[in-house]
């Protein structure tokens, strides 16, 4: 055999490597973490009495980027681990799939920011929405349960959505569908991550 054929042979192992690749740099603790933090941010807000539109979605909106940066922070030093020499590949195209929701999610967060209420209370709908989309968008490249938890932060969104086109949203209705979509999603690669 040639070097030029068993060249291209190579590189179309590696391309049906990567496109096989389901990307399981997740960590299940932080999950779990997340989860008991939704919750107690809603005991705290339920003590609290936070009745303020713009207040509730910045302390929610800080939870989920901070979750959110967490999350990658995390990924980019357990992918290479987890993924050896494709997870530069992986983690690429996790970031070029991520980049129109994050920026949608940007845009539509300044746009809903600036109305009077119920604007703001419509954040965390759009969030949870957003996440949901996201899932279905890499489904092909995470485990295949996850699209469960997907479909859930979904129609949790919608809900949420709805919900907050009322006005205020009760803390335990955000907190419930994020606290059972972060141990559902740590489930998941926690299998995921046993199974090898």
């Amino acid at each position: 055999m040639d070097p030029w054929q068993r060249a291209l042979e190579e590189v179309a192992a590696i391309r049906r490597q990567l496109a096989a690749a389901r990307f399981r740099a997740v960590s299940p603790r932080l999950n779990l973490a997340f989860a008991a933090a939704s919750l107690l941010l809603a005991l705290w807000q339920v003590r609290h009495g936070v009745a303020e539109g713009r207040t509730f979605a910045r302390q929610w909106g800080a939870l989920m980027l901070a979750a959110s940066t967490s999350v990658a922070a995390l990924a980019l030093g357990l992918a290479s681990r987890l993924h050896g020499a494709v997870a530069g590949a992986l983690l690429g195209r996790a970031a070029r799939d991520l980049a129109p929701f994050a920026a949608a999610g940007t845009a539509l967060s300044a746009a809903l920011w600036r109305l009077p209420d119920p604007g703001p209370w419509l954040l965390p709908g759009l969030w949870l929405l957003l996440v949901g989309l996201f899932g279905f968008a890499v489904r092909d490249r995470v485990p295949p349960p996850a699209v469960a938890v997907a479909f859930w932060y979904l129609l949790w969104g919608v809900l949420l959505a709805l919900a907050g086109s009322g006005g205020a949203l009760s803390p335990w209705l955000v907190a419930m569908p994020l606290a059972i979509g972060q141990l559902a999603t740590a489930a998941v690669f926690r299998q995921a991550q046993a199974d090898g």
